[in-house]
């Protein structure tokens, strides 16, 4: 029989139970967790602005009644570890299950091949952690400048990149405060972008940041509509375990809020399903110029290579029987019909 619906006055019991079952994410605590609602005593009015700070405030209220603290990210977001033994482990987490270690690492490499980056690149790390992402992203040829408010964790980075020789710059800073005077091919948010507050101010504040073609990357990231139309921290059981025993801020969005979110800067988000960990997303964010002139360079590119191809091969054998003229005559219809699009497209780009 699992848990049930539980209230504030519950939680302390709560992560009790999941400790003594080996954690949250035990699957001892399956049968435990199977029924698990919190049903929460703060009021949030959805019908408000998102972006507007009563908002923001509500939720906030509702964060402290769930984790027991006023939210101060300095103090909440610290994780303490064993530093000497990451330094010297094999990974940055010291984990020794291969698949554990597997799934992160391609997550990161799969964000990587989606930047399309160019040789040698620049890339900024936010929320870095214990900094498996940088590794990985430093032994793809690139730079990398992290950013995290856990000075434990930069430390971490800054070791075990230097008894590598990786190209590392660590940076002290919370995600709305960050500045930097650089300029990046990549900026990659992994697992940590929901840490954000007010994920819209972070937004602002890297706009700049980007080179031309540059983009933004989200993985393993919360993109949902359970339980907020917009945004909010989030209710399911993992997420109440970690803010209510360690303050961690636990907050998710809908796709359509990020659509927004990204707008307001000009941005594309393109996110792109059961590619990421466990089978989840990764958004790849751009300049939505810089989005729209590649698309329509891949979709001339890929219409002149079928033009080519069937130029080269029209007078096949194939293409002489009643079946291929057939063929033949539907490229043709085709190929009408899409120079006359591209032509329409072109005048209308033009007289923009």
């Amino acid at each position: 029989m699992g848990i049930g619906t539980i209230t504030q006055s519950e939680l302390a019991n709560f992560v009790k139970a999941c400790d003594e079952l080996g954690g949250v994410g035990s699957s001892n605590c399956a049968d435990l967790l199977s029924d698990f609602r919190y049903k929460p005593t703060s009021i949030i009015n959805e019908s408000l602005d998102p972006f507007s700070e009563e908002y923001v405030q509500q939720q906030i209220t509702l964060y402290s009644e769930i984790s027991g603290r006023t939210l101060d990210q300095q103090i909440n977001e610290f994780t303490g570890f064993d530093l000497e033994n990451c330094i010297n482990a094999q990974n940055p987490y010291a984990h020794s299950d291969p698949t554990f270690i597997a799934k992160h690492s391609r997550t990161v490499l799969q964000a990587v091949e989606l930047a399309q980056l160019p040789p040698n690149p620049e890339i900024l790390d936010m929320g870095c952690g214990w900094g498996l992402s940088t590794e990985m992203m430093a032994f793809c040829g690139a730079e990398v400048t992290c950013v995290d408010i856990n000075l434990q964790f930069l430390d971490l980075v800054k070791q075990r990149s230097q008894k590598r020789g990786h190209p590392v710059c660590t940076i002290h800073s919370d995600f709305e405060s960050f500045q930097s005077t650089k300029q990046f091919d990549m900026i990659l948010f992994y697992e940590c972008f929901h840490h954000a507050v007010r994920p819209w101010v972070v937004i602002d504040n890297l706009t700049g940041l980007l080179k031309p073609g540059g983009k933004i990357i989200l993985a393993g990231e919360p993109i949902q509509s359970f339980w907020w139309k917009h945004w909010g921290v989030r209710l399911d059981s993992q997420s109440i375990y970690c803010m209510h025993k360690f303050g961690w801020f636990e907050s998710g969005w809908s796709l359509s809020f990020l659509q927004q979110l990204f707008a307001k800067n000009n941005f594309h988000i393109d996110c792109r399903k059961k590619i990421g960990f466990d089978g989840g997303m990764i958004c790849i964010i751009q300049n939505a110029e810089e989005y729209q002139a590649g698309k329509k360079s891949i979709t001339i590119s890929n219409t002149e290579k079928a033009h080519n191809y069937l130029r080269r091969w029209r007078h096949s054998p194939i293409f002489t029987t009643p079946p291929g003229r057939f063929l033949i005559k539907i490229y043709t219809l085709v190929k009408h019909m899409t120079l006359a699009l591209e032509r329409k497209l072109s005048i209308l780009t033009n007289s923009k």
